[in-house]
């Protein structure tokens, strides 16, 4: 009975690890996906149009096309994308947001507010 015991518990702690491990993967949206909150979008940062969005969910960030992963975390949005050796992660709070926090990571981080345009 004891080791029935320790099992059930082993099972219920094993199974909330595999939960938690889950929420913080998220789920992976295609960028053309209506699902997807960055659609027809361009992004102000410290003054500048950083990056905007096609219709079709093409990303163009200063004068080119650039590629990029968004994974959606609970009620975020996280966007990755690099330019060079420069990592970029965009986070949007929900989907209606019209700020986003942009960290640039290459010699330092660099954290900038990213308003939607």
């Amino acid at each position: 009975m004891k080791s029935f015991k320790s099992i059930s518990m082993l099972a219920v702690v094993l199974l909330c690890a595999v939960s938690l491990f889950a929420k913080s993967e998220g789920v992976v949206i295609e960028p053309n996906s209506p699902e997807n909150p960055f659609l027809s979008t361009s992004w102000d940062c410290k003054g500048t149009t950083l990056f905007e969005f096609s219709e079709d969910g093409k990303m163009t960030y200063g004068f080119s096309e650039v590629s990029y992963k968004l994974k959606k975390i609970d009620e975020s949005y996280e966007l990755t994308f690099k330019v060079g050796p420069v990592k970029s992660v965009v986070t949007l709070e929900n989907k209606d947001s019209t700020t986003a926090i942009c960290k640039t990571k290459s010699k330092t981080m660099i954290t900038m507010v990213c308003t939607k345009n």
